[in-house]
């Protein structure tokens, strides 16, 4: 299941439709954008705003996607932002181990990781 929320897809579409990822993909039209997003919200489950649950100092526009992951029971975050996100699985950090502490079931990792989990679960199963 995907999770999203409001502001979650709203940053989706934002992204997709800033310049420097427009110049990248010349072909991308603000229709093929509203398009994608509409069948990504089709299998997707959208909350309400999550409630503040985990704080994080070093970017706090990101903590709508941990709160979002806490608030729907994730067992996983797929996110390629490293420098914001998956060094929350690092116990090395007074973050890290805080966030491991309290949150052991959920996973923050990289698309490929993700990618190769669900790989080893079906293998499993």
């Amino acid at each position: 299941m995907v999770l999203l929320s409001p502001k979650t897809l709203a940053e989706g579409s934002d992204i997709l439709l800033r310049p420097v990822v427009r110049r990248k993909f010349k072909s991308l039209t603000n229709e093929q954008v509203r398009r994608f997003l509409s069948k990504v919200e089709s299998f997707s489950e959208t909350l309400p705003e999550p409630p503040q649950a985990f704080t994080l100092p070093r970017d706090p526009k990101d903590e709508i996607h941990t709160n979002l992951a806490i608030a729907g029971g994730a067992e996983y975050l797929v996110s390629w932002n490293e420098r914001h996100l998956s060094y929350l699985m690092k116990r090395d950090t007074p973050e890290g181990k805080d966030f491991c502490a309290r949150y052991p079931s959920l996973k923050i990792v990289t698309p490929v990781e993700f990618l190769e989990a669900l790989r080893a679960s079906s293998r499993a199963g």
